[in-house]
């Protein structure tokens, strides 16, 4: 059977489950990923340990390189950002949104009054 003929077999449509808006979404309380993260391996974990034991003479290096006159400030920038990812978590910015509710015939009368003005000024005819 071609890869085709198996997928073509395979399309079985799935309804969704009682209480989910979509096809594909997980039920309220459901995890995405039950399992759970994977185990480091054994070879991973040596990676992992070896990175620590080189954090202190990193910090130090950092420490110098912010010290040093040679670097541009942007440099120096980019250093402070690092160390304090590092220290304290990166920064979560948000941004509010606010929705202006217009109706379609406020939104009408605003184009209409705009071309008005356009033709007035002669930049439209």
């Amino acid at each position: 059977m071609s890869i085709r003929e198996n997928d073509a077999v395979n399309t079985e449509k799935k309804e969704p489950s009682a209480g989910v808006k979509n096809a594909g979404q997980f039920r309220k309380g459901q995890s995405g990923n039950p399992s759970g993260r994977p185990k480091m391996t054994a070879e991973e974990r040596k990676i992992r340990a070896a990175f620590k034991k080189l954090g202190p003479k990193a910090i130090r290096k950092l420490g110098e390189m912010l010290d040093a006159d040679r670097l541009s400030s942007i440099a120096k920038v980019r250093i402070i950002e690092i160390i304090l990812e590092r220290a304290y978590g990166k920064v979560e910015s948000s941004i509010k949104v606010t929705e202006n509710k217009v109706t379609m015939e406020e939104a009408q009368a605003r184009i209409d009054d705009l071309f008005d003005t356009l033709r007035k000024e002669k930049k439209i005819s």
